[in-house]
């Protein structure tokens, strides 16, 4: 009887709690209450199934035969009207097996995050900075002038040259050095020697000259071609005449007659001037840049004076008058190299 009694109890029991479930008043054990999920519920009559989560993690829709679709109470406007943000759940774990390391799925790469732009207020235009003047680049040298004189600096010389000339004053050695384009200065040396004979008075007058002079000269080069040249310098020698007479036969002179014993020897020295000046104008520039071989042309004249004093061996020594008029005929032909003309052709190197 106590069996019954308490069987009857427990099936009045199960009718109980099986009729609040159905009411909705009671929910089942197995199922996870979500107190935000049940604050808002959709609107709709038919409320779908809920579903439970494994322990595995894999969702599967709820298939007691007990629990039936619980009618949806009215949610309240402010609940509507703003609905709490829903949380996320983590994402259901794979299953492994013992030692097997589980395989991560690939990240999805995130967005970049967006451009920010900054504006930028306009500016004015500001004036370029001055450019540092460039050093001058070289540029070809030009070989020659618009005169056609060539530049000194597109030519490998020295500006020194040497050479020989013939002339006038016999013969002699240059020496040539460059001190500008328009100056240049020169040596030369000479060597002369020679005899002159004439007859005076029945008496022949040997005249043996001999000159060793070093002249020192200045060349100015005054056209654009630098070829033609006006030259001036001092002449430093030994320039002297060495005068000899000897009666051929009976000397009349002064109103007597000597014979060649009376008469006896004339003889005389002159001597010029140790240093005479110099004059000239002239062609040639031996130390032109481009010149190797030059050729080189003098006219000029030395100025000087002499001494001259006659003598007499024999008795027209006591004659004065006819030794001034000897003497006066020897000097008639020494005057003529008081003024002595120099002409000279050279031939010159430059190195």
């Amino acid at each position: 009887m106590r069996r019954w009694l308490i069987l009857c109890l427990v099936v009045i029991a199960f009718g109980l709690s099986t009729w609040r479930v159905a009411e909705g008043q009671i929910r089942p054990l197995h199922t996870r209450v979500d107190p935000e999920r049940e604050a808002v519920t959709a609107p709709e009559s038919e409320m779908t199934p809920r579903r439970s989560r494994d322990r595995q993690g894999t969702v599967e829709p709820e298939t007691s035969p007990m629990t039936r679709p619980v009618p949806a109470t009215a949610p309240s406007p402010a609940a509507v009207q703003q609905p709490p943000p829903r949380p996320v759940s983590p994402p259901p774990r794979p299953q492994t097996q013992p030692g097997v390391r589980p395989v991560e799925a690939p990240r999805q790469p995130s967005a970049p995050p967006p451009v920010r732009t900054q504006q930028v207020p306009a500016r004015s235009p500001q004036p370029p900075p001055a450019a540092a003047p460039l050093a001058p680049s070289r540029t070809a040298i030009e070989t020659y002038d618009a005169s056609g004189y060539p530049n000194p600096d597109a030519f490998n010389w020295s500006g020194f040259a040497l050479g020989g000339h013939v002339g006038t004053r016999g013969g002699g050695v240059d020496a040539v050095v460059y001190i500008t384009k328009w100056l240049n200065l020169r040596l030369v040396t000479d060597y002369l020697s020679f005899v002159y004979r004439t007859t005076t008075r029945n008496v022949d007058f040997d005249y043996d000259y001999e000159l060793l002079a070093g002249t020192l000269l200045l060349d100015f080069y005054p056209g654009p071609r630098r070829q033609f040249r006006l030259s001036a310098g001092l002449v430093a020698q030994q320039k002297e005449f060495e005068i000899t007479g000897e009666p051929k036969g009976t000397v009349s002179v002064g109103g007597r007659r000597y014979t060649p014993a009376e008469a006896g020897t004339l003889s005389g020295t002159a001597r010029y001037d140790r240093v005479a000046p110099y004059v000239g104008i002239g062609f040639g520039n031996a130390v032109r840049p481009d010149a190797l071989v030059g050729f080189s042309f003098d006219l000029g004249v030395t100025i000087q004076d002499y001494d001259y004093t006659l003598r007499s061996s024999g008795q027209l020594a006591n004659n004065r008058a006819a030794m001034d008029e000897f003497q006066s005929k020897n000097e008639d032909t020494l005057d003529w190299f008081r003024i002595y003309p120099v002409i000279t052709l050279g031939l010159t190197l430059h190195f």
